[in-house]
């Protein structure tokens, strides 16, 4: 199921949820690339629920945002997880560029108690 989810400075992050009912695993795409890359990965996590995120400027989500910023990027991994997972952990995969979101968006978590 196609979702998107809003931010404060208007740009929409668009979010693949392939369902499940098992832990929620993120997928984080590279740089240059989409959530789409990652479908394979994502069909290879039977009894998970998967959700596949399109990084601001890239994929579908908003394509020329103003903010750019690591912190934009770490937080729209934060208000997908809140929103489409609220109070629910999630384990965070990426590639290259999503390794380094998906690293600070849990150097964050470990920091809010």
């Amino acid at each position: 199921m196609d979702r998107t989810v809003l931010r404060p400075d208007g740009v929409w992050i668009a979010v693949t949820d392939l369902g499940g009912d098992g832990p929620t695993v993120v997928l984080l795409h590279g740089l240059a690339g989409s959530s789409r890359e990652l479908l394979p990965t994502a069909h290879a996590l039977p009894g998970y629920r998967v959700l596949l995120v399109d990084q601001r400027g890239h994929g579908a989500s908003t394509r020329l945002p103003d903010d750019l910023s690591r912190d934009a990027f770490v937080g729209d991994v934060v208000a997908v997880i809140e929103e489409l997972v609220p109070g629910r952990r999630a384990t965070l995969v990426g590639q290259s560029m999503g390794a380094h979101t998906a690293f600070l968006v849990a150097f964050l978590g470990s920091h809010l108690g």
